[in-house]
């Protein structure tokens, strides 16, 4: 049973902190409120499976930006976690595959690894080089699809070092065999900045098994944009992790939370991390990570890893031990 700290009728009021409280607010219009704020604040928003959602995250879904992992990941994961089990379909995360096909390692545990060995179709999606792309694995056959938005001729020169990395894999996963690969006729992206959308496209198409589309125009582009972020918030904007969790630091820490009267469903913060958030505690080697390192970050450049590799060990908002569980806690050092 949680114990309340206390209640506050308006939480960003008192604490001086902005207005994200969602009386009331349907999936779209909050999306449009947290696109129209200036600056994220790493609040945490859903929750999927393993995956929390900040208002950072749901930004990169607003029109001219791009799609970060957490997003991308999330959503193949709520696309695939509701399927029935006999039809086999297992998601790896996008940073596994991305370490994969960038440099060639790759570990399982023992739950994950006998999953994918059991399943008929594995679903990922892979930054290379800067460019989301799809993939889709069928271990019984032997064979990996490629699904690429910049077309066959950009997928013609990356088939075979994926081809030849995804073997390394097979070694592990005990699935060595005769594999081969194809690049698939899909739709293209037309500017430099929708990539992560195509891809989940692409996923969405696969998962659900309708035929991947071979065009999408930038209105359907931004449409789909739109769709991810309604469905990511309505179907995990609520549940029992809403009134265990801080929304900042993401510690199931069920003591001295403060409740938002206003916000519902209803949301908990740890009094400390509410005042400290705004000062932007992230050390590490007793530096402080700036908003602007932050956004300066491209596509590809996986917080998390950063994140492990600076020694961030801590909740500098509430002291709250960081264990590895928290590690696709893609905005954790913002606190």
């Amino acid at each position: 049973m949680i114990k309340d700290f206390g209640v506050c009728t308006d939480v960003p009021r008192c604490f001086d902190y902005p207005d994200f409280c969602f009386t009331n607010t349907t999936p779209n219009e909050m999306l449009k409120k947290i696109w129209n704020t200036d600056e994220a604040v790493g609040i945490i928003i859903c929750c999927i499976d393993r995956f929390y959602i900040t208002d950072g995250d749901l930004k990169t879904l607003k029109s001219g930006n791009q799609l970060n992992d957490q997003v991308i990941d999330a959503y193949i994961c709520q696309l695939t976690k509701n399927l029935p089990v006999e039809d086999g379909i297992q998601h790896i995360q996008s940073h596994k595959l991305t370490k994969l096909f960038n440099k060639g390692t790759i570990t399982f545990g023992v739950k994950e690894k006998k999953s994918l060995q059991s399943s008929k179709m594995i679903v990922g999606a892979c930054n290379i080089n800067s460019h989301w792309m799809f993939l889709v694995i069928y271990p019984a056959l032997k064979e990996v699809k490629l699904y690429n938005s910049l077309g066959l001729g950009h997928s013609a020169g990356v088939e075979t070092d994926i081809l030849q990395k995804w073997r390394v894999a097979c070694k592990i996963l005990d699935l060595d065999g005769s594999w081969k690969i194809s690049s698939q006729i899909s739709a293209m992206q037309e500017d430099t900045v929708s990539r992560g959308a195509f891809c989940l496209s692409f996923a969405e198409s696969v998962v659900l098994g309708e035929p991947v589309k071979k065009a999408l125009s930038k209105r359907n582009v931004a449409d789909f944009r739109l769709k991810i972020g309604h469905a990511i918030i309505e179907k995990s904007g609520g549940g029992l992790w809403c009134h265990k969790t801080c929304r900042i630091c993401r510690a199931d820490k069920q003591e001295n939370l403060v409740r938002c009267l206003k916000c519902i469903p209803e949301r908990y913060y740890h009094k400390k991390c509410l005042i400290k958030t705004r000062e932007r505690l992230a050390k590490a080697r007793e530096r402080l990570i700036t908003a602007q390192e932050m956004q300066s970050l491209k596509e590809g450049e996986v917080l998390l890893r950063k994140r492990i590799d600076l020694k961030v060990k801590v909740c500098h908002g509430c002291n709250g031990s960081i264990a590895s569980g928290w590690s696709t806690a893609r905005y954790l050092h913002r606190t």
